[in-house]
């Protein structure tokens, strides 16, 4: 990971809030075209031993959600643009709308030559002319992971990115160039005629959240506000809930309250929220005026932020010297969900972050492909139970309204082991892993009223999506029920997973199992990949940018709340 600190003051240290208002725009009417969409990073350097038949599989489990392209993360192994052209291929003949767009990493990609750029341009135009290309505004969508210091050959990186790639005849006029540039935002507009808009990458952690902000947050009393900032049901946020319903919403923060740590009371607010984005309005404001953004056919400048459940990586310094986690607790992807549809006109473009990054933990799609040496802490880790749960959030940010829930469902997860373990790991405690708590956290989505229980605890739920926790112990596995009118409607379980007290190595990843009542079976979770042979030799120093020795996160100063913008592995 590389770090580096914003420019812009956003919020002082001396107060926490809990959704940032984002950037006012000239009109507060809905855009003319409200047209929204949602991605997912494929991370093609993890995809070696696929066939076209992954490809079509992975195409069709996540069309099946209401994502709408992938992100091809490419790298510069000499294998992956057969990989790409396979991905093109898949989604041509998937008899679906789906669609895959180029994400040029450029942590790996070499760019320091025109020649650099002229290779860079075939690889866009080798493939922006596909069938199943993405297209914003007529134009072929085009994205990248860094790339803020390739300079092409040219004085800066303004000029190369321009004369080699953006202005290009090659490519002037029919690409939209969105690009994930780790810089201040404010110096977006050096980047006028070359940027088509920005991919906050960072925006889908808490990646400010560090140790030492967490106890800046406890010092100040911040966890005296946990109660008047927490929405454990999903419209709570945007709609009044009266009656009954509002007696059941508090006794659900009640009994949260009562199983988080003042440490992660403190800190409630940062999770999920709206930080990074009012950087990125306000920047995006460089690039011609957020006025532009309200009217297409004005090239208003295109935002497009990230969503993720998870965050945790533990390499060595013997290998890619990365071993942090960012906190997932407390439900982050539907508290990060909920802020973005709070705000839905503020944003045009979701990445989730990612189908089958492995090596940091945030995958959502099936344990497959080649693992960047992260078999310890994924194999037997499925995430796919969180496709279900964007897959909710993801029509309520289309179409600007929660989805009627027709069936009930329940999504639950915990980490393996206890947070306070002491463990003989020679790669040592993961930063920022003594934020995590002991507690199975678990979304409801109720039909209609309906009581939980979770672990043994028993809670009462509302008609929509409520979030339920409960404390965790050595031995215990995971369970869960959804009763109404005296029959069980979701039942769901764990399987062989049993929480572990003195584990023999850190794990902070995140075990994910759920099940629906129309589904008949639990969520599987495989215990092995279906496919997880190792990486060819060449693999190692470019397709998963790993290689390159990096850095913990930088946290936020005592003087200085500023998110720290952190460009981290795709």
């Amino acid at each position: 990971m590389r770090a580096f600190s914003t420019l812009v003051s956003l919020f002082s240290t001396a107060t926490f809030v809990a959704a940032l208002p984002l950037v006012a725009r000239q009109a507060l009417e809905a855009p003319a075209d409200d047209t929204k969409h949602v991605v997912c990073h494929h991370m093609v350097g993890n995809t070696f031993p696929y066939t076209l038949k992954d490809w079509q599989d992975d195409v069709a489990l996540a069309s099946s959600k209401g994502i709408d392209a992938f992100a091809l993360n490419m790298g510069s192994d000499s294998w992956q643009p057969d990989r790409i052209n396979d991905a093109y291929e898949a989604a041509k003949s998937s008899n679906s709308t789906f669609k895959m767009f180029l994400s040029l990493d450029m942590t790996v990609l070499p760019c320091g030559s025109p020649d650099d750029g002229a290779k860079l341009r075939q690889l866009v135009t080798s493939n922006m002319a596909k069938d199943s290309q993405f297209f914003i505004n007529g134009k072929a969508f085009v994205s990248t992971f860094a790339g803020e210091n390739c300079n092409f050959g040219h004085p800066s990186a303004q000029e190369g990115w321009g004369a080699e790639f953006a202005q290009h005849p090659d490519l002037a006029g029919k690409i939209h160039f969105v690009p994930a540039f780790f810089i201040d935002p404010q110096r977006f507009g050096d980047f006028k005629s070359v940027m088509n808009g920005a991919f906050a990458w960072d925006s889908g952690w808490p990646n400010e959240l560090t140790s030492d902000v967490a106890k800046q947050a406890l010092a100040k009393g911040d966890d005296k506000n946990f109660l008047s900032t927490f929405s454990p049901t999903v419209k709570v946020a945007s709609t009044s809930i009266t009656g009954e319903a509002s007696s059941i919403v508090q006794k659900l923060k009640d009994t949260l309250s009562s199983l988080l740590s003042p440490t992660q009371k403190a800190v409630s607010n940062l999770i999920g929220d709206t930080a990074w984005d009012t950087v990125y309005l306000k920047g995006l404001g460089t690039l011609g005026g957020l006025q532009k953004r309200d009217d297409p056919s004005s090239g208003k400048p295109t935002y497009m932020a990230a969503a993720a459940a998870n965050f945790f990586t533990h390499y060595g310094a013997d290998t890619f010297n990365k071993n942090f986690a960012y906190l997932g607790d407390q439900f982050l992807l539907a508290k990060r969900w909920e802020s973005i549809i709070n705000n839905r006109d503020q944003y045009d473009i979701i990445e989730l972050l990612t189908w089958n990054d492995f090596g940091e933990s945030h995958y959502i799609g099936p344990i497959k492909g080649a693992l960047p040496k992260s078999e310890a802490w994924t194999i037997g880790f499925d995430h796919t139970a969180f496709l279900d749960v964007n897959k909710y959030y993801i029509e309520a940010f289309k179409t600007g309204k929660f989805p009627e829930i027709t069936e009930d469902r329940v999504v639950m997860y915990s980490r393996p082991h206890i947070a306070a373990a002491n463990v003989p790991d020679p790669v040592g405690f993961p930063k920022n892993a003594d934020l995590f708590q002991d507690n199975v956290w678990a979304l409801i989505f109720a039909s209609a009223p309906s009581t939980v229980t979770l672990n043994g605890q028993v809670s009462q739920v509302p008609k929509g999506v409520s979030k339920v926790a409960a404390a965790i112990k050595p031995g215990d596995g995971i369970s869960a029920k959804l009763d109404r009118n005296g029959a069980t409607t979701v039942t769901v379980d764990g399987g062989d997973f049993k929480f572990n007290g003195s584990p023999q190595a850190y794990n902070f990843n995140y075990f994910v199992v759920g099940a629906g009542a129309n589904d008949g079976q639990d969520t599987p979770a495989p215990t092995s990949p279906s496919a997880s042979p190792a990486l060819p030799a060449s693999s190692a120093s470019s397709s998963s940018a790993l290689a390159t020795p990096s850095t913990s996160p930088t946290s936020l100063s005592a003087t200085s709340s500023t998110p720290t913008a952190t460009a981290t592995q795709k």
